[in-house]
C-alpha cells in the first residue's frame, strides 16, 4: 500500500509544492460519519486528528504484586519490596480503572482467592481455581482515584497452595494525566 501511494505521488504533479498539504486537503474533503462513534469530526482528516488528540495523556499502569515461596493466607509484596502490600501499597498516581488481572505461580492446579484492597477496604475478590496461570479481562467497573492505595491478599482455599505468586493489576487512566504531587505519609 505504501509503495502504491509513493508511486502515485511520484508519477503525478502533486509532488511539486507540498504533497502532505495536498493529501491533508484531500482527507478534509472526504466525508466522515460521526453519527454513532462519539466523534465530532465530519471529515476524515479531522477524525484522524481527533482520534490522536483523544489519546493524549491516557496512560496505562501495571502494579505488580508477588511472593516467593508458599503463598497461603498472606499479603503479597509490591515488586521488589520485602514488606507486605498492606504496609507498602501501590499508590495510584492518576484517576484510573482496573481493566485486567493476570496471575502465575510455580504449582500446577493451584487454587486461591486474590483479594484486592483499595485503601484497606476489600474492593474485589478474584476466585482462581485449579490454575497455574490465569488472566481476567471481563472486569466489573473498579474505579480508582489519585492517591488510592492498592494491596493484595492471597487467601487459601481447598486445593493445591500457590507457590511463588506473581500478580499484575492492569489499570488505565480515565482522564488526562498531568501534574505532580505526593504525601508525607500514609493516612
Amino acid at each position: 500500500m505504501t509503495r502504491l501511494i509513493l508511486l502515485f505521488l511520484l508519477s503525478s504533479s502533486i509532488l511539486n509544492a507540498n504533497p502532505l498539504m495536498r493529501v491533508t486537503q484531500v482527507a478534509r474533503s472526504v466525508p466522515f460519519d460521526n453519527g454513532t462513534n462519539g466523534f465530532t469530526a465530519d471529515n476524515t482528516q479531522d477524525a484522524i486528528e481527533e482520534a490522536i488528540s483523544g489519546q493524549a495523556g491516557k496512560i496505562v499502569g501495571i502494579p505488580t504484586f508477588l511472593n516467593n515461596g508458599a503463598t497461603k493466607n498472606k499479603w503479597l509484596s509490591r515488586d521488589g519490596s520485602f514488606d507486605p502490600s498492606n504496609s507498602v501499597p501501590a499508590v495510584i498516581i492518576f484517576d484510573a480503572q482496573i481493566f485486567a488481572l493476570s496471575y502465575s505461580n510455580s504449582n500446577d492446579n493451584s487454587s486461591a482467592d486474590a483479594e484486592i484492597y483499595k485503601n484497606g477496604v476489600l474492593l474485589y475478590t478474584w476466585e482462581i481455581r485449579s490454575k497455574r496461570t490465569a488472566w481476567k479481562t471481563n472486569m466489573p467497573m473498579l474505579s480508582l482515584t489519585r492517591g488510592d492505595r492498592l494491596s493484595v491478599f492471597f487467601k487459601d482455599v481447598a486445593g493445591n497452595t500457590p507457590n511463588s505468586v506473581f500478580l499484575t493489576v492492569d489499570i488505565v487512566a480515565t482522564n488526562n494525566v498531568m501534574g505532580e504531587g505526593g504525601t508525607t505519609g500514609l493516612p
